[in-house]
């Protein structure tokens, strides 16, 4: 089935795409690529509900594999957006 360029849905359709595109390019601009070697030592977010309001922010982590946009750290596998 073709789609007619007439129709009104594959405009809005079309419309939707291109601000998706738009939006993505921006957001990638100040994206930056993170890499970490095997032994980095790097600071973990640490979840602040499994705790009361003393303890640590952060913890300090030794990084044991970089697997892309996450990393493996003491057998726990942590997105890179929770590193420091």
């Amino acid at each position: 089935m073709q789609a007619d360029p007439d129709d009104p849905q594959s405009d809005v359709q079309e419309k939707i795409k291109n601000a998706q595109n738009v939006t993505r390019n921006r957001e990638n601009a100040s994206r930056r690529n993170r890499v970490f070697q095997v032994g980095d030592k790097v600071l973990v977010k640490s979840n602040r509900r499994l705790g009361n309001k003393l303890t640590p922010l952060c913890e300090e982590r030794t990084i044991e594999a970089d697997l892309g946009t996450t990393v493996l750290i003491k057998g726990r596998v942590v997105h890179k957006d929770n590193l420091k």
